[in-house]
């Protein structure tokens, strides 16, 4: 089967890395505020990658402490950030004037016969269908038909629907989440809805909660989840248990299941029925519903093959000096490595003009994108037992080299391992 792995699109300046390595991946997705914002780079941006892409409509920010989309502005006042804004704008009426005094409540939308749930979802549905017909989009089919460009029709593979994040079954944005999903069934003409289930890691743990929402979102074209604060790295063993569990459920409708935040071990569950994911560029892997959104910027983090996860600057450079066999090969680095004329073993004075050439921002992207490449068609073309193999021996090499020494972890291995080899042995 293949797996679809779209990266998420943060920053404009990804634009060139995408297009560098589109061969690398399946697809994009965008946060609707930011599509909202860059308007007109998005239109261009996605007409000439020709990818595949889906927007998040992050409609569950609105229900949440409205000061994590907030900034300080020039004359000290707390205000939206622009692209929330922008959303907000759009959204307009009776969501706008709500909004611009303090987040949703479950009250607005049971309130009132239901009409701020047919208007919110209205809003959102005809967003994702008609945003790239608009007449400031439709602008640039002029300018192509001028330059003898013609790029064609631009829709998102699939829409999804307006969601909020839900703690149980019996916490009231569930029922409105599932009110509104149900609405967007009547909207969705000849698009695919996929619904979007925002929860707990708690409730993972409830078998009979999780049947139920199974069989409450039945009817849908597919299905995207999203556990909030779900690090498949740092989680504990019992709820990557229960995820294979949920997974495996979901997947007894047929229908496409993505995971919105996942990494290496959400691959692993593609032999078990998950049909992709979302992921960014080596940040953002996962994610808390109350996360400030915040600028500045990014960690410096190079992704590892050998481990499945990113580790520091610091790390990974003290890693390769004391050996520096184990510096990287992939398309990426090598460039790197004619360039400086790198030998095949080498010295700690070529490991450090190196990483003095190597880039943090452009390069370490680059690298991670084509090192995952690489891993997604290794579990593709392997089985559930091969991996567990490949997964026992990462294990004993990381303790033949003793990597704990260096600050680099190992215990997600041992964890994956351990649930995979549960699951496989019933």
């Amino acid at each position: 089967m293949e797996v679809k792995n779209f990266y998420r699109f943060n920053v404009t300046y990804e634009k060139s890395i995408f297009n560098e390595l589109k061969d690398d991946y399946f697809g994009i997705s965008i946060s609707a505020h930011l599509v909202l914002f860059y308007e007109k780079f998005f239109s261009t941006f996605l007409r000439d990658l020709k990818k595949p892409f889906f927007i998040d409509l992050v409609s569950y920010v609105f229900a949440r402490d409205l000061a994590n989309i907030k900034k300080i502005d020039k004359d000290g006042n707390l205000s939206f950030k622009k692209s929330y804004q922008k959303l907000i704008d759009y959204c307009d009426g009776e969501i706008k004037n709500i909004l611009t005094n303090r987040e949703f409540i479950p009250k607005d939308f049971i309130d009132n016969n239901g009409s701020l749930v047919s208007e919110f979802t209205e809003k959102l549905i005809s967003f994702q269908k008609d945003f790239f017909s608009l007449k400031s989009v439709k602008a640039f089919d002029k300018y192509d038909k001028i330059l003898g460009k013609t790029r064609g029709e631009l829709k998102p593979l699939f829409l999804t629907t307006p969601y909020f994040y839900f703690e149980t079954l019996n916490d009231p944005w569930y029922k409105i989440s599932l009110s509104i999903a149900k609405s967007a069934l009547s909207m969705k003409d000849e698009f695919d809805l996929y619904a979007v289930l925002c929860f707990s890691e708690e409730l993972l743990l409830r078998k009979d909660d999780i049947l139920k929402m199974i069989e409450d979102y039945s009817g849908f074209d597919g299905y995207i989840f999203w556990i909030s604060d779900f690090d498949e790295k740092e989680i504990s063993p019992v709820y990557l248990t229960f995820l294979i569990n949920f997974v495996e459920k979901l997947a007894e409708k047929g229908k496409p299941i993505y995971n919105l935040y996942g990494e290496y071990f959400s691959l692993i569950l593609s032999k078990i029925g998950l049909s992709g994911y979302s992921r960014g560029l080596g940040f953002s892997e996962n994610k808390f519903v109350d996360a400030c959104v915040t600028g500045g910027g990014q960690p410096k983090r190079f992704y590892s093959a050998l481990l499945h996860y990113s580790i520091s600057e610091t790390a990974i450079t003290q890693l390769y000096s004391i050996f520096p066999n184990l510096l990287c090969n992939c398309n990426i680095c090598q460039l790197i490595r004619n360039d400086l004329g790198i030998s095949k073993k080498p010295s700690l004075k070529e490991i450090e003009d190196f990483f003095m050439h190597f880039d943090f921002i452009f390069d370490s992207k680059k690298h991670m994108v084509n090192l995952h490449a690489i891993e997604i068609k290794d579990v593709t073309d392997s089985s559930l037992d091969d991996i567990i193999t490949e997964l026992s021996n990462r294990i004993t090499f990381y303790d033949e080299y003793d990597l704990d020494l260096y600050g680099i972890r190992r215990n997600h291995l041992v964890n994956w391992l351990n649930c995979l080899e549960e699951y496989n042995s019933r």
